[in-house]
């Protein structure tokens, strides 16, 4: 599946895709987990990655196995953006979070 990486985003955050309100601040905070992922030991062959619209796809990155990658992406742009008001749904997504970066540096450094 090679698909806009901002628009998974948005899906994920329930924003449709023409719905270009949020765009920057979707993507600002997509690049800040780019550069998270960055200091965890992940990083496209040409270094850094960053996105600047919907033209940016999965299959630029250039990783043979991007799932890890892409819920990360995901959940931190979640808490990033839009915030859990529950107590127990933020505590849960950090600790999903905490797992992504684990398993994603593990297998960064191998």
């Amino acid at each position: 599946m090679d698909s806009s990486i901002l628009n998974d985003v948005k899906k994920a955050l329930n924003i449709g895709p023409d719905d270009d309100s949020f765009d920057l601040d979707i993507v600002m905070h997509i690049n800040s987990a780019f550069t998270i992922l960055d200091d965890l030991g992940v990083s496209t062959p040409t270094g850094q990655y960053t996105i600047d619209d919907t033209t940016a796809k999965w299959s630029d990155l250039g990783f043979p196995d991007i799932r890890a990658l892409r819920s990360y992406i995901v959940a931190q742009v979640r808490i990033w953006f839009d915030p859990p008001s529950n107590s127990f749904v933020q505590t849960a997504l950090e600790k999903q979070l905490s797992e992504l970066q684990w398993r994603i540096e593990r297998r960064a450094n191998v």
